[in-house]
């Protein structure tokens, strides 16, 4: 089960860990044995999300199982899906709000949001078609996407709502995206980059998610390992 935490905390939430056994003084009251897998964040402070331990046998906690000779259940103290994110939540933020690597793209619940750019009724026309097209081609190829196509709030305030929302990619379209065939990328960690428009979107923009992914992984593996050391 270790290695099912392990796997979930450094390949959906970017989150590199350390795994082992804990020493006798640090195991938890009554337990036999117990394990832990460990995480840095951001403030350099360690994060346990996913403890186990044998605690159940000494305790005498059974499973639900429905066999004659129930086993021992097992126990632990959080799961990914709980204590990791807000572990995360509580640590990843910056000067705009939540950081990208608190919302990586494969957890994410917006992965991709097109803010279009426009003055007149012409160009909002134009720019929001092809915001359509490409949103339903991406959400076909199943990434999540929306269009924030809000006449009440300017650019510049979508950007900064979407940033502290930590959504990993922002599409801007204006006009002369429009007339280039383009849309211009811009990453949650930081760059902006074109990306053309005629047929190739979905993958390109697939490559900038896995792109953001691995970004997040490397940057906090390697903050680990500078604030980390081994007895």
């Amino acid at each position: 089960m270790i290695g099912v935490y392990r796997r979930f905390a450094e390949e959906f939430m970017a989150m590199p860990v350390i795994t082992g056994r804990k020493t006798d003084s640090e195991k938890f009251a009554g337990a036999l044995r117990t394990y832990a897998i460990e995480a840095l964040m951001q403030d350099n402070r360690p994060c346990r999300p996913a403890p186990r331990t044998t605690w159940a046998r000494t305790s005498r906690r059974r499973s639900g199982c429905s066999t004659r000779r129930r086993p021992a259940g097992w126990s632990t103290s959080g799961t990914p899906r709980g204590e990791c994110p807000r572990a995360s939540s509580a640590a990843d933020h910056d000067a705009r709000g939540r950081r990208g690597d608190h919302l990586p793209p494969k957890l994410a619940p917006v992965q991709v949001v097109f803010v279009p750019i426009y003055k007149t009724d012409t160009e909002k026309a134009a720019v929001l078609g092809v915001c359509d097209q490409a949103f339903h081609a991406l959400r076909q190829a199943g990434v999540r996407v929306e269009v924030d196509a809000r006449d009440s709030l300017k650019p510049g305030a979508k950007y900064y709502e979407h940033e502290g929302r930590g959504v990993p990619l922002r599409l801007e379209v204006g006009p002369r995206d429009v007339g280039q065939g383009q849309v211009m990328a811009a990453k949650r960690t930081g760059g902006k980059v074109p990306l053309k428009l005629d047929g190739g979107l979905v993958a390109e923009v697939r490559q900038v998610l896995d792109l953001i992914q691995n970004e997040l992984f490397q940057a906090a593996k390697s903050r680990r390992d500078q604030h980390s050391r081994r007895g």
